[in-house]
This record gives C-alpha cells, structure tokens and sequence, in this order.
C-alpha cells in the first residue's frame, strides 16, 4: 500500500523533527543557565530559571504555531533579562532569534519583519528601561542578529520553494516521458497492424478467390482446379516470406542487419499485377510521365496502396476490370486505382485507414470512394521530396 508507506515515511519525519525541536531547546536552556549562573554574584533565582525554562522550551513548538511562541518566546526572554538584569543572561535570547528564523521560513518575510520589529522595539524598551547602558552596542547586535535570523528563514524558504518547484518539474518530465512512451508504442503497434494487413491481406483474398474457384471446377475441369491450387501456393509462399521480412523488422538491435522496410516497391508492379490476374481479375496499367527511382518512402507507400486497392477489388467488386493509372510530375507522383464493380463493401474494414495512414505519413493525400458512373476509386498524391 503506497498510501500506507507514505503515511509512516511522513510520520517518522514529524517525529524526527520533533526530537531535533526538544534537544534544540534543551541545549538552549542549558546554555542560557550555565553562562547565566556565571554572570550572577548571588546565583540563578528560581523566576529567573523559571523564564528561561519557558524561553528556551516554547521553541520546541515553533515548527506548529511560529507566531504564538515567538510572542511566548520574546516576553519570556525579556522577563528574564529583566529579573537578572545580567549581561551574561543575554544569550537566552537565542530562543526568540530561533523562533524568528522560523517564522521567516514558514510564513514570510513580511510578518517575521512586522513581528520581530515589533519584538525589539519592545526589547529596547525593557533594555532601557531597567540597564539604560544596553541602549548601546548590545541593542545593535540584537537587532543585526534579529535581521539575520529573518535573511536566513527567508533564504530557507525560498530553497525549499525551489526544491519542490525542481521536484515537480522532475515529475512533469518523468509524466512527460511515460507518454510519450506510450504515444510511440501505440504508433509502433498501428504500423506492425498496418504492416500485417497490407503484407497478408491480398495474399489471402487471392488464396480466397483460387480456392473457391478450384472448388468449383474440381470436377468437371481437374486442370483448371490444379491452376488454381498452383496459384494458392505460390500466394502462401509469397506471403510467408514477406511475413518474415515483417518480423524481422521486431528483432532487436543486436540482430543482424536487415532490411529498414518490408518488400515491395514499384519494381515488384508487375508481379503484383499478374498474382492478380492469375485469380481472374483483369488489370490494365496505364504509366504517364517519365518514369524514375523514388524515395523509398514513396516507393513503398505507392506499391502497397496499389496492392491494398486491388485485394479490395478482388475481394468486393466481383468479375471486373481494375485499371491502374501512375502519373509522374516533377515534385509528385499521382496514383488511381479504380474499377467497375459495384464498389459497395470497399470501406469495410481497415484498409482504406491504413492507405490514408501511409500516404499521410509522407505528406501526401489519399481519397476512396464510389465513382459516380459506378465502381469504387482510390486516389492518392504523394510528394518526391521525400528523403531516401
């Protein structure tokens, strides 16, 4: 139970402090009466001892009520100076300055300043009055060791503000840091999902379409039915291997070097397109500009929105035709697929998401949609700026 532990740890502090307060006022009174006992001819009277116990003890609650026992303190000090009327009792007013201290550190510097001023002019009173000599040098040092003692609380208390302001910038960052931990391990999490759908998704709508297709030939056309499964081998084959590549991107940073992106690029178009038209799904390609090497960003953005684009047509639109159109600009690179099919479950599930993630990712803009004549359309732009 946190709760709990910080409970006793608070506990345990309060009760260290306490001890600290007691012994402090103990040293106090002791001091106040030997040094006391010294100065006086007749020895130590039992009002004299009687003040200076209260003096010296009242600070032993300063930490609680600073401005009641700096009162206590003052008046218990100056009665004592004033029964003994000693030089050698000055010392008893370390308890007063203790107490001042405090009261700078806990509640400010403007009410140690208006208590203690009001606390001396009190003192030079009762000094001038009873030893009007004390009007002198020992009045100086009580007000310079009254200033000190209020420089003093006020420097504690402006380092313990800045301790906790540090501890709790410290916190921020530390709150800062979990987040943004967080932040990239969502985002690593989204690009592996994005990853496995776009590696596995059209390799196992093709598997999808060849098996259904073999099953219905199996008998009548055993060839055809072979074709078929020929073809759902080679897709499962591809498939495992680009699963791997995807994992392998997992590994650690101790493993061997690998490749920083998972296969596929506009190189590997045309195998796309006839893995696709070896399910029976007829694609035309249509290249405008001069073609060139892209930014490996693009490469692979581009492919897998053209890959993603025709599972959806081999999945939804049925015996159609996809056309695919590439046009290089000099500062980007535009890419349609669409086809002639009904187009109505294209926005089912994540893919049309997660070409939009990718295609955004390089600055680029995707839009997927029914065509207005009929059939679906994904269109999307991409930058050449991209670095390689």
């Amino acid at each position: 139970m946190p709760g709990a532990g910080h409970v006793y740890r608070g506990r345990v502090t309060q009760l260290r402090l306490r001890a600290v307060d007691v012994t402090v006022a103990v040293i106090l009174f002791a001091v106040a009466l030997v040094t006391a006992s010294h100065g006086f001819h007749s020895g130590l009277t039992v009002w004299a001892a009687l003040l200076a116990a209260i003096a010296c003890g009242s600070t032993a609650w300063r930490r609680r009520e600073p401005t009641t026992v700096f009162v206590i303190t003052t008046v218990a000090a100056e009665g004592y100076l004033a029964v003994t009327q000693s030089e050698a009792g000055l010392l008893v007013l370390a308890a007063p300055m203790l107490v001042l201290y405090t009261l700078a550190e806990t509640a400010g510097r403007s009410r140690a300043v208006i208590l203690g001023g009001l606390a001396f002019l009190v003192m030079l009173a009762v000094h001038t009055t009873f030893r009007p000599v004390w009007a002198g040098p020992q009045n100086i040092a009580v007000i310079a060791l009254g200033g000190l003692a209020v420089a003093a609380g006020e420097a504690a208390r402006h380092r313990r503000a800045y301790v906790r302001e540090v501890e709790e910038r410290a916190r921020q960052a530390e709150r800062g840091a979990e987040q943004e931990a967080e932040r990239r391990v969502t985002e690593e999490r989204l690009r592996i999902a994005r990853e496995l759908h776009d590696v596995l998704g059209h390799h196992l709508a093709l598997i999808n379409v060849h098996a259904g297709a073999a099953a219905e030939v199996l008998d009548d056309h055993p060839a055809e039915a072979k074709k078929s499964l020929a073809h759902i081998k080679q897709a499962g084959r591809t498939a495992l291997t680009e699963l791997k590549d995807v994992v392998v991107l997992l590994r650690g940073p101790d493993d061997r070097a690998t490749p920083t992106e998972p296969a596929g690029g506009l190189a590997a178009l045309d195998e796309l397109v006839v893995s696709f038209t070896g399910s029976g799904l007829r694609v035309e390609t249509d290249v405008a500009g001069v073609a060139r090497p892209l930014p490996t960003a693009v490469d692979v953005t581009v492919y897998r929105v053209i890959q993603e684009s025709l599972t959806n047509v081999a999945r939804h639109a049925g015996d159609t035709t996809a056309t695919i159109r590439l046009r290089y600009d000099p500062d980007q690179l535009s890419v349609i697929v669409e086809d002639e099919g009904n187009g109505g479950s294209h926005a089912a599930g994540h893919g049309i998401a997660g070409m939009r993630e990718r295609v955004t990712a390089v600055g680029g803009t995707l839009r997927a949609g029914p065509r207005p004549t009929g059939g679906f359309r994904v269109s999307a732009r991409v930058p050449l700026g991209v670095s390689r």
